[in-house]
């Protein structure tokens, strides 16, 4: 009895971790999408200055928009170092969306 007694108690504590570690990516999860959503809008903000410098010419400019895309794309790099776990559950949940458009009929 006292075995079985013991083998809940260590199932409510892996359940208990389990529900702690979920929560935890969730917290991650939602801190990534905003840090994601905020790239998004600094490309946007990116393209859409390129754009106008494509338009008005000039070599300076095509290089500071070099620099600010790399700038950009460090950061996220740095993103996805910070949370690993989440870029990876992100880059899946991408590709299985891509890949159902891909071969809807």
């Amino acid at each position: 009895m006292e075995n079985t007694a013991t083998h809940n108690g260590n199932g409510k504590k892996a359940t208990s971790e389990i529900n702690t570690t979920v929560e935890a990516l969730k917290e991650k999860s939602q801190s990534l999408r905003g840090d994601l959503s905020e790239i998004k809008n600094l490309l946007s903000e990116l393209f859409t200055e390129g754009a106008d410098y494509a338009k008005e010419g000039g070599a300076e400019k095509l290089h500071l928009l070099q620099k600010k895309g790399m700038k950009k794309l460090s950061e996220i790099e740095h993103s996805m170092e910070r949370h690993p776990i989440e870029s990876i559950l992100i880059g899946a949940g991408l590709g299985l969306v891509f890949g159902a458009y891909m071969f809807r009929k």
